[in-house]
């Protein structure tokens, strides 16, 4: 394969689109642009630059990050699937250009569909009577990793870390005493976020086992979560991991719960629990209110409940 770099692909794709397809000047400016968009959207929210195509190669990593992306779209951006439908076209474009070239060896849109709702979409997140099930499912794990799972897990899911968050951790982010965490999320704002004594008792239980583990690379010495290869754990890891555990809860949605989805989780019993769209906003760290706003969403038992009570008042 050629090794070239990202700007240097995106000429090539341009010019593809041009005398190849046929494409007008605007259409290929629309394309360039929603590709922009993705390439803005890792370095934002997972630390990643696309200076060459070497981590483009890597598919399943690739694969996570595009469904994130997508998904954030929806939820988070202006919920519209024809909007969606549209980035994802520019991405299926520009990574069969990618595989035709021989730039790279597969193609990771390849499994992604486009959305045929019109609907709005809410955020896909474990109910409450589910929850549980989860959990038991985490702590009953008999896999040699379970101590460092479960921590990973109750983190995500009783902190919101993004996964960003939660693989830079280190020891000194934690505070036992006070029970909370110092979270440094996009733009290097810090937030505190207090812990639940089970969240705080999972840490405790495996610093025996992370005393154990020497990091490979000096840089990662304080890290918390460490991969079996001993360094910091990628963010396509967690993506599994989390799938692993939510297949075995048994837990409806399991195929569509995600490192985000936990996140939703903690943020939609939170808002459940509290009614404070504010609480949510600094637990989460949200800069603009508008982005939380997607978890004052009523589930389907809330309106029952609802038009039972407003039976009540015409009987």
């Amino acid at each position: 394969m050629k090794n070239i770099s990202f700007k240097q692909a995106i000429n090539s794709f341009e010019k593809d689109l041009i005398a190849a397809k046929g494409y007008s000047k605007a259409t290929v400016e629309n394309y360039k642009n929603d590709l922009d968009i993705f390439k803005r959207y890792l370095a934002d929210n997972w630390d990643l630059k696309l200076n060459d195509l070497n981590i483009l190669d890597d598919t399943d990593t690739i694969h996570f990050y595009i469904t994130e992306f997508l998904s954030d779209n929806i939820l988070i951006k202006d919920n519209s699937a024809q909007r969606r439908n549209r980035l994802l076209f520019a991405l299926k474009s520009f990574f069969k250009f990618l595989v035709t070239r021989n730039l790279i060896g597969e193609d990771p849109t390849k499994k992604i569909d486009t959305t045929k709702t019109k609907t709005r979409v809410k955020p896909v997140y474990i109910k409450e009577k589910e929850f549980n099930s989860f959990l038991d499912t985490i702590e009953q794990s008999d896999s040699r990793y379970a101590l460092r799972d479960e921590t990973i897990l109750k983190l995500l899911t009783f902190a919101g870390l993004r996964v960003s968050e939660l693989v830079s951790l280190t020891w000194q982010d934690i505070d036992f005493e006070e029970k909370n965490i110092t979270i440094t999320g996009k733009g290097n704002k810090e937030r505190i976020v207090p812990l639940l004594d089970q969240a705080i008792t999972a840490i405790r239980n495996y610093i025996p086992v992370r005393e154990k583990i020497d990091s490979k690379r000096s840089e990662d010495e304080n890290i918390i979560f460490l991969s079996q290869k001993r360094t910091r754990f990628n963010p396509a890891s967690i993506w599994r991991l989390v799938k692993k555990y939510a297949k075995k809860s048994a837990i409806s949605n399991a195929d569509k719960i995600s490192p985000h989805k936990l996140r939703h989780t903690f943020a939609s019993l939170v808002y459940k629990k509290t009614k404070d769209i504010r609480i949510v906003q600094q637990l989460l760290g949200h800069s603009d209110i508008s982005t939380t706003q997607i978890y004052t969403h009523v589930d389907q038992e809330e309106m029952k409940k609802a038009i039972n009570k407003f039976g009540e008042v015409i009987e």
